[in-house]
């Protein structure tokens, strides 16, 4: 079933489908399907749970990505306003994360926090978000290796061409023979295949 509007929403790293699946009985909502990586070519390898409200007017994707290993709720609707509100309620008893409360998290200087808040943005986003690309630029510069590392893997996940300058900059200040390579590797992948975004998102 396909909806006009979605909005999305990061879950801590603790959150689970066990955590979720309670919350969104008890608002009405019923299991209606799982979708397991290859099972649709072409996708990305996501793991999802899908609930649809009784008069099927609202639905819930869980929603596991493994490459960044961010777990997200997808609220879909043809009536934005209800999207919103379904959000703020579920809200009340999950920790939910949208764009905005990433964007202020990527500015952290702890890399709990930043790492969360990146790999949630190269999750969530769908086209051009300037605060992700603000985010993976910071981790580039980062002098702790895990963080530089967990940039590349968010830059892969979004896989914006734009980026491209970006990590050549990188890679010329890159003292790690291995993150250079993995730079490298990631230049040659987004000149064949990356993205240019189409427009801005609105949420």
């Amino acid at each position: 079933m396909e909806f006009q509007h979605a909005k999305c929403y990061a879950l801590q790293h603790d959150c689970r489908y066990d955590n979720v699946r309670p919350v969104l009985e008890a608002a009405g909502l019923l299991w209606v399907q799982r979708i397991e990586p290859g099972e649709l070519a072409g996708e990305l390898q996501l793991h999802e749970q899908i609930h649809l409200s009784k008069d099927r007017q609202i639905a819930v994707r869980y929603v596991e990505d493994p490459f960044v290993e961010i777990a997200y709720l997808q609220i879909e609707s043809d009536d934005a306003a209800q999207i919103v509100a379904f959000g703020r309620a579920l809200g009340e008893q999950l920790e939910l994360f949208d764009l905005l409360d990433l964007e202020a998290l990527g500015h952290a200087d702890d890399l709990v926090s930043w790492s969360f808040a990146v790999r949630g943005m190269a999750a969530l986003v769908r086209d051009h978000w300037g605060a992700a690309r603000t985010a993976v630029e910071k981790g580039l510069l980062d002098a702790r290796r895990d963080a530089r590392r967990i940039a590349l893997r968010a830059i892969a996940r979004l896989s914006w061409a734009e980026l491209v300058p970006v990590l050549e900059q990188a890679v010329a200040r890159e003292i790690d023979d291995s993150i250079r390579s993995e730079m490298e590797t990631l230049i040659g992948g987004l000149r064949k295949h990356g993205k240019t975004p189409t427009g801005f998102i609105d949420w």
